[in-house]
């Protein structure tokens, strides 16, 4: 398993960051960022579009997603199989300027950028280091993200992430308690 699990409880559905109450080494329960039901849209203090990231061992893929769920302007590159982690991140780069692009043409500036990567990475995703991507060892992600794009960058472990969508617009939209479970390249929830 990845280095946690976190479960959704309670009434408004919740997924949270390494807090909560620790019921085994490896589960957590956790109470933080409510995800609202399919068809509410989220703003907040006006944000409309962000540009979303996934970082896998086998391939990444980033795109725009609006406030109300709608994802355009979607790409994806296979994951370089680079001990060189400076060419791992220029895919990375290349994809990302790709999505910026699209989204300048249809007018579309994200105003925040959300990534999720596999972990085991340090608080706040300042550095991650995947153990499906070797070149990444305390790799600097959030901030070369945040410097390449020039908007505010969060980074999460991909399964919260995968959580969150779902218990949005997905398969678990408007579920009570739901489990999300990453089975990729590497397995973890």
């Amino acid at each position: 398993l990845a280095h946690d699990v976190t479960l959704a409880l309670d009434d408004p559905l919740h997924v949270g960051l390494d807090t909560g109450e620790d019921v085994c080494p490896r589960l957590r329960l956790t109470q933080r960022h409510p995800v609202e039901a399919r068809g509410s849209a989220r703003t907040m203090a006006g944000v409309t579009t962000v540009l979303a990231v996934d970082i896998g061992g086998t391939k990444m893929a980033a795109g725009l997603v609006t406030a109300d769920g709608r994802l355009h302007g979607a790409r994806r590159v296979a994951t370089p199989a680079s001990l060189d982690g400076e060419a791992v991140f220029t895919a990375l780069g290349t994809l990302v300027d790709e999505v910026l692009a699209h989204g300048q043409d249809e007018g579309d500036r994200p105003v925040a950028c959300g990534v999720g990567c596999g972990g085991p990475m340090a608080r706040g995703g300042e550095t991650v280091s995947p153990l499906n991507i070797a070149g990444w060892r305390a790799f600097p992600l959030r901030a070369r993200l945040a410097e390449r794009t020039g908007v505010p960058t969060f980074v999460d472990n991909d399964a919260k992430a995968l959580a969150l969508g779902e218990g949005w617009t997905g398969a678990a939209a408007g579920e009570r308690d739901f489990l999300a479970m990453v089975v990729s390249t590497g397995v973890g929830g």
